[in-house]
């Protein structure tokens, strides 16, 4: 009796871990019309990332980010790569798109960058919030506002 009861535990701990892996590497994106959604799966950074963050460009392409610091955009058939932020794999909560058209990200410990057209450059560390920026957005005047 005692071995099947260890056959079963066994069995389920490599169920749920099988069930994890697939929800991992998963990571559902989707985009919508008027009725339906279609999944835009092909996510540059593998799939133990998370995207957590997504705006859209003033030129129309989005922009995602997530878990270890990475991003990328939609170009309109594929993700392309447009790498890791300067902080390491510090995860990315929030994006936002400036007036001035340069995408903006923030994340764990207060960590703030922007994309140059090249690169991310960051742009220090805010000490406001406790657990890091979890909110952006772009003010009219053009001001990035953080909260945390």
């Amino acid at each position: 009796m005692k071995s099947k009861l260890f056959q079963a535990i066994k069995f389920l701990k490599i169920t749920i871990f099988v069930a994890v892996f697939l929800m991992m590497v998963s990571l559902p994106v989707g985009k919508a019309d008027a009725s339906t959604w279609t999944n835009v799966n092909s996510w540059p950074h593998g799939g133990i990332n998370h995207i957590r963050a997504l705006t859209t460009g003033t030129d129309g392409q989005i922009w995602a980010a997530g878990d270890n610091g990475y991003t990328a955009r939609w170009n309109g058939t594929s993700w392309v790569n447009t790498g890791q932020w300067p902080h390491g794999s510090n995860v990315i909560y929030a994006l936002t798109t400036g007036t001035d058209g340069q995408i903006w990200a923030a994340g764990a410990y207060g960590y703030t960058a922007r994309w140059n057209g090249t690169s991310w450059v960051s742009t220090g560390q805010w000490t406001g919030g406790s657990n890091g920026i979890s909110a952006l957005t772009t003010g009219t005047d053009g001001q990035i506002w953080a909260a945390g």
